[in-house]
């Protein structure tokens, strides 16, 4: 299921892409209702096959991985997916997250 699913989405970003949208954004809610663990053996797996697809489609575009809920023990595998931007939210601190990253990749979310 989850391969069907990933195919989908993969599909749906890159048709954005391909009628000129410079980027799109995807989300991630498992992390939200399971531990950092689940996180690392399910979905890092999925949302770093999507990434690579569509970084490999087209050169320009880029793709935002939105995460909800407290995400600092999981920001680093977030770095490590290749998205261009992490997009946090009120419950991660976007200074602790910073501090992780190392500034690379852009961070967006409350300050």
């Amino acid at each position: 299921m989850l391969d069907i699913c990933c195919k989908a989405v993969t599909r749906y970003a890159l048709a954005q892409i391909e009628v000129g949208a410079h980027g799109t954004s995807i989300g991630e809610v498992v992390s939200q209702l399971s531990s950092p663990k689940i996180f690392r053996e399910i979905s890092y797996f999925y949302i770093k096959k999507l990434i690579n697809a569509v970084h490999n489609h087209k050169v320009s575009s880029f793709l935002s991985l939105h995460i909800c809920g407290k995400a600092i023990e999981i920001v680093k595998d977030m770095v490590d997916t290749g998205a261009d931007i992490l997009e946090l939210d009120q419950k991660t601190n976007p200074y602790k997250a910073r501090e992780i990253t190392g500034g690379k990749p852009s961070i967006l979310g409350p300050n």
